[in-house]
């Protein structure tokens, strides 16, 4: 199943296309190590603890192969073998990573040398198309589709019939064409800062037209940018969704949004750093002009002095009178 995912990454025979496979540490013959105080710990724990009948298996040695021809026929047919041996569903566990799979994934450490191989000879692809190759050559009167005729006229094998060997193998035969390719970056994410909390409020004169006027902007950027047909029957959401626009005018209300960045901590909203501008003009406009007296700051209660209960007076108490 997964050789035929990756052969649907590009149908025509023109085109070229590259799988990626993502395997978990378990699944490698050879993991690096603990370093430090974990491996000398781990080294310590292992002396000192007896086996278990319930200790982790050890992974399988890594095979290697010689470097005669002969000794690599034996060794394929034998893994072909073992690729073919029947599978007790029942008893078989899950875990239990499958041969071919194993083979690829390590191929760079048990010798192997190539991730194609596992799969060609499990499914004998190298009789496979040298039968195709024999019927085309001798002028057989269809290809493998059936649909079309040999092309005869060439010289070799009928480019139809025969597969065409990739152009790009594996990275392990082609590394160079893998150096650059995946590069992943992963920067550390930034932290958000947490929104406000939004107290319930009854709208002033003052919000009731800011939000007049949020609706009406919101509808003529979208039906600008894409059409009058989108605005007509999906609404201004491409724009500013519901609960970005409720979320703005809450925040203006208590006077949380001054400067296009806190706009976006308050409201998230994709367009901020593209349209947060104009919005931010808006509300100082509006709002800021006629703030609310709720959303003045109240000064800082100071403490009052102590007086005596007896006479009234600031310094002492009846306590320390007496």
């Amino acid at each position: 199943m997964l050789w035929q995912r990756f052969g649907r990454g590009a149908r025509d025979k023109e085109l070229q296309a590259t799988a990626l496979l993502f395997v978990e540490p378990k699944d490698l013959d050879q993991v690096d190590p603990p370093k430090g105080r974990k491996r000398k710990a781990a080294e310590k724990d292992q002396k000192s603890r007896p086996k278990s009948k319930r200790a982790r298996k050890e992974k399988p040695t890594p095979v290697r192969l010689d470097t005669s021809v002969a000794s690599e026929e034996e060794f394929w047919k034998a893994r072909r073998a073992v690729y073919h041996e029947p599978i007790d569903d029942e008893n078989s566990k899950k875990a239990e990573l499958n041969h071919v799979l194993g083979d690829v994934i390590n191929a760079d450490v048990r010798g192997i040398c190539c991730r194609r191989k596992p799969f060609k000879v499990y499914f004998d692809d190298y009789e496979c198309s040298g039968l195709w190759i024999f019927i085309c050559m001798f002028g057989a009167q269809q290809c493998s589709s059936g649909t079309h005729e040999c092309n005869n006229a060439v010289d070799g094998p009928c480019p139809r019939c025969s597969p065409r060997p990739p152009r790009i193998c594996c990275d392990l035969c082609n590394p160079e064409e893998f150096k650059d390719m995946f590069q992943v970056f992963d920067p550390a994410p930034k932290t958000q800062l947490r929104r406000s909390q939004i107290k319930d409020y009854v709208p002033t004169e003052s919000d009731k037209n800011l939000r007049k006027w949020l609706d009406d902007w919101r509808r003529k950027t979208s039906k600008e940018v894409h059409g009058e047909y989108c605005v007509r029957y999906y609404g201004p959401l491409n724009i500013m969704l519901d609960d970005t626009f409720e979320r703005i005018c809450d925040a203006a209300h208590h006077n949380l949004i001054t400067s296009v960045d806190d706009l976006y901590k308050e409201t998230r909203w994709h367009l901020t750093y593209e349209y947060g501008q104009t919005i931010i003009e808006k509300i100082k406009e509006i709002i800021l002009v006629d703030l609310p007296p709720s959303t003045a700051p109240h000064p800082a209660k100071q403490p009052q002095p102590r007086k005596c209960s007896s006479c009234g007076q600031v310094g002492h108490t009846s306590e320390l009178s007496m």
